[in-house]
């Protein structure tokens, strides 16, 4: 089941900008399903700037979390939640790799410059994931920088689901 009922509407609740804000722009470009639904996500400042999505979870179980996303004019995209314990994972969106810490990612090719990134989250009470723009694949977890510009990305498909793998797109 995915746990995100605006999964492809990115304005919309539970979605919010946490910190610095990070303006959405719905129906920009082609989505990898082939409609033009895909959201650009730009940061308003050039302060280290974060998306979420308000997830909730009251239990402990594992979360599997996964965006499609295709590079905007920055490379470096970290998923982590509320709690340090459950861990993070950094995607480069240049060259479609990824780190990860005590969390486990993957990111696929989907054609068309997408990849789906996927992080699975060890088992914590999670109240929020974040999409966070990072500096590099290496940045620590909540990372703290300043950037020189500001940065976008275009996000598309997102999908949570209390388990220890993403499942195909629902």
């Amino acid at each position: 089941t995915n746990l995100i009922t605006s999964s492809e509407d990115f304005i919309v609740s539970p979605w919010n900008t946490f910190g610095s804000p990070v303006a959405v722009a719905i129906n920009q470009i082609e989505a990898p399903n082939g409609t033009v639904t895909a959201n650009l996500l730009t940061t308003t400042s050039t302060a280290a700037n974060e998306y979420r999505y308000v997830c909730g979870l009251s239990n402990s179980n594992q979360l599997a979390f996964s965006v499609y996303l295709k590079k905007g004019n920055h490379d470096f995209i970290q998923y982590r939640t509320n709690s340090s314990s459950s861990g993070f994972v950094n995607f480069d969106l240049a060259n479609g790799t990824y780190n990860a810490t005590t969390a486990t990612g993957s990111i696929t090719d989907v054609g068309n410059g997408w990849y789906r990134c996927t992080a699975v989250f060890a088992a914590a009470t999670i109240a929020s994931v974040q999409i966070q723009f990072v500096s590099s694949l290496s940045a620590f977890r909540s990372e703290t920088w300043t950037p020189t510009q500001y940065m976008t990305l275009y996000a598309w498909g997102a999908q949570a689901e209390e388990s220890s793998y993403a499942t195909s797109y629902i």
